[in-house]
């Protein structure tokens, strides 16, 4: 009997064991799983707050370039409205009636873009002249060589303009340097109407009229210069289709032009109006079609 409760009470305690062990193994598993579930929670919710972190910096990133672009633009405009303020224009040449236009800086920095086609930063002697014929200078080439060796005014008394000569034809110029040159001379003295009458004159031998064909081959025998562009010219002044031209009214319109060149717009108003003047006339519209 004593040997059947030993057996049974030993069998009791085995089981109470097995199923503490049992009990001890479920309650770490649950333990574990909540542990798990918890960090899953953690993980997520710092993934969570990462992503919204990651969200707010992009915003307050775009926002800032959006700030900064705006600031940008505002600068250019205010570096263009410098610009523009900085006169550099030639000055009107006397006898001409109207101020002379578009020749503050900006108007230049576009014009030397335009010249400096292979972006060399700097215009060679031809190219800095032509830039001076953008601001409105009408003097002859050995005047503007002058000027832009800084001699205008005073050598040019001395000698004359028929005995100057650059003294270096291979400098080139940056756009500074030719504000800079600019800006000193819009005070200076740029011709008169009087003079390039005069000589539209003996290009006419002395007649009241000029004949177109004579006219282009003066203007041609410049290297810049072909046909095409001067049908553009007289298209400006409103002679596209004019055979003879009288040569005061000529150069009177040529004048009030490079004092207040057209605008795109203005330009291609009057062109329009010239084709439809000349649409019965094949050989007209032959000839203002060539200037697009």
């Amino acid at each position: 009997a004593a040997a059947a409760a030993a057996a049974a009470a030993e069998a009791a305690a085995k089981k109470k064991a097995e199923e503490d062990a049992e009990a001890a193994k479920k309650k770490a598993e649950e333990e574990a799983k909540k542990q798990a579930e918890e960090e899953a929670a953690a993980r997520k919710k710092k993934e969570e707050e990462a992503k919204r972190a990651q969200e707010e910096a992009d915003r307050r990133a775009r926002e800032e370039a959006e700030k900064q672009a705006k600031l940008e633009e505002q600068r250019r405009k205010r570096e263009e409205e410098r610009l523009r303020m900085r006169w550099l224009g030639a000055p009107v040449p006397k006898g001409v009636d109207g101020p002379m236009t578009m020749g503050g800086s900006y108007d230049m920095k576009v014009a030397f873009s335009m010249l400096d086609k292979k972006r060399r930063g700097y215009l060679d002697r031809r190219q800095a002249r032509n830039l001076c014929r953008c601001a409105g200078w009408i003097l002859p080439d050995p005047q503007l060589d002058l000027m832009l060796d800084g001699a205008l005014g005073t050598v040019a008394k001395m000698l004359g303009t028929g005995n100057t000569r650059p003294s270096d034809p291979n400098k080139t110029f940056t756009l500074d340097e030719l504000c800079d040159i600019l800006e000193k001379n819009t005070k200076g003295s740029n011709g008169s109407q009087k003079e390039v009458k005069e000589a539209a004159a003996r290009f006419a031998a002395s007649n009241a009229q000029i004949r177109r064909t004579k006219l282009q081959e003066v203007i041609t025998d410049a290297p810049d210069f072909n046909e095409g562009d001067v049908e553009v010219l007289l298209q400006m002044v409103g002679l596209a289709r004019a055979s003879d031209m009288d040569c005061d009214n000529l150069t009177t319109k040529f004048l009030n032009a490079v004092c207040s060149p057209p605008t795109i717009f203005e330009a291609h108003k009057q062109r329009e109006k010239e084709l439809s003047a000349s649409a019965s006339n094949p050989l007209s519209l032959y000839r203002s079609a060539r200037v697009g």
